[in-house]
């Protein structure tokens, strides 16, 4: 990128295309959507409707050439138009990339609808459509499971009590029917311990929690393993004392465990043994470990005031280098900026993170706990500035 304060997703690399061919006006489109320029949509509309009038054998010649353009030029176009939250044409568009794809990518093109459904908050299509993705002969767990999460989002705990009653009333016909190996039964039982941890926690009823995460890691080795898995969902239900017990059980991941354990104790009001507990992590020799907590490391940083922009810069730097980047980095940048007071540069990249995260039907603000550090980190002019492109609460 050209400065530190650019944002945009970098294009694909991009083979030599002929000016004013298909390829030509796909990529300009994309360059243009990457920015959230309007100038995107007329080019992918021209190519949305010139495409869809040649036959489809011409589109299938030459190894699918213009069917590949074609289904590209549908699914950005459908992603900025629910970015600008025209719903009903993305929808529309949608209906039209179903019918040229393989019925793997149709089953992942119906979840997608939920999302946008939820997006335009027509919440009865949304639920009544994903219990007939949970209900179709072809259904898997994971459908059931998507269904029960989008109840919890939505503060519908009783629906999402009864539908994990249906799931494992589901899970026990798959099972005598012979559709569920003896392999996956286990796990996909602990699956469905894991979502009654979800309600529990959405309930407060810390008991009920513990049990179900017991249930489940007695079923499969991951929740064992991975006990970040429940004490993440008790920091973003702001029970810090209740999480501070699975961090220090996080014995493989030194990173990311001593950064929750120094958050605990600072939002338990233990700031100086928080500030001894990340500079432990600092102290080790973090060049021979292989543990993935880039965003740990970073906000750890953070919490210690990244008076040389060490956290900073590495943001940056991974915005300049990668091909592609989820909307957590460009947060993390976001909130970077504003630690040092620079609040212009700050919502840039907050917006870009949101207008992410509205492109693929994932929510219209950055979720509550990516607050939860701005919370820490910001001063109340800084928060209130900022505000507006998170939920604020839980």
């Amino acid at each position: 990128m050209a400065s530190s304060t650019t944002t945009a997703a970098p294009a694909q690399a991009e083979q030599l295309v002929i000016k004013g061919s298909w390829e030509d006006l796909l990529q300009q489109a994309q360059r243009l959507a990457a920015n959230q320029n309007d100038e995107a949509m007329p080019i992918l509309e021209k190519l949305v409707q010139r495409l869809s009038k040649l036959p489809e054998q011409q589109r299938m010649a030459n190894g699918q050439r213009l069917q590949a353009i074609y289904a590209d030029a549908l699914m950005t176009y459908e992603a900025y138009l629910t970015l600008r939250d025209r719903y009903d044409q993305a929808l529309a568009l949608l209906d039209r990339a179903e019918a040229v794809a393989t019925e793997e990518e149709r089953a992942a093109f119906r979840h997608h609808r939920v999302l946008i459904l939820l997006m335009a908050e027509r919440f009865p299509d949304a639920f009544t459509l994903q219990r007939e993705i949970a209900t179709a002969p072809q259904a898997d767990i994971g459908d059931w499971g998507f269904l029960v999460m989008k109840y919890l989002e939505h503060h519908r705990d009783a629906e999402a009590a009864q539908t994990l009653r249906e799931a494992e009333e589901w899970l026990d016909h798959a099972t005598v029917q012979g559709k569920v190996s003896p392999e996956e039964i286990d796990e996909q039982r602990a699956y469905l311990a894991d979502l009654q941890v979800d309600l529990a926690i959405q309930q407060e009823a810390w008991e009920e929690m513990m049990r179900y995460f017991e249930e489940a890691a007695a079923l499969h080795p991951i929740y064992r393993e991975q006990i970040h898995l429940l004490y993440s969902r008790l920091f973003q239900a702001d029970q810090p004392a209740l999480a501070l017990p699975y961090v220090l059980q996080d014995k493989a991941h030194p990173v990311r465990a001593g950064f929750w354990h120094g958050v605990a104790l600072y939002r338990l009001g233990q700031t100086q043994a928080a500030t001894k507990e990340w500079q432990k992590v600092l102290a080790r020799d973090l060049s021979k470990s292989e543990e993935q907590s880039f965003t740990e490391y970073i906000l750890l940083l953070y919490y210690l005031g990244d008076e040389e922009r060490e956290g900073l810069g590495n943001v940056l730097h991974a915005i300049q280098e990668e091909q592609h980047y989820e909307w957590q980095t460009l947060f993390l940048a976001g909130l970077g900026w504003a630690i040092h007071d620079r609040f212009d540069n700050a919502e840039t990249n907050l917006q870009f993170a949101v207008n992410q995260r509205k492109s693929h039907a994932q929510g219209k603000v950055l979720p509550y706990q990516t607050w939860t550090f701005c919370r820490d980190l910001l001063d109340e002019a800084g928060r209130t500035r900022i505000a507006k492109y998170f939920a604020t609460e839980k």
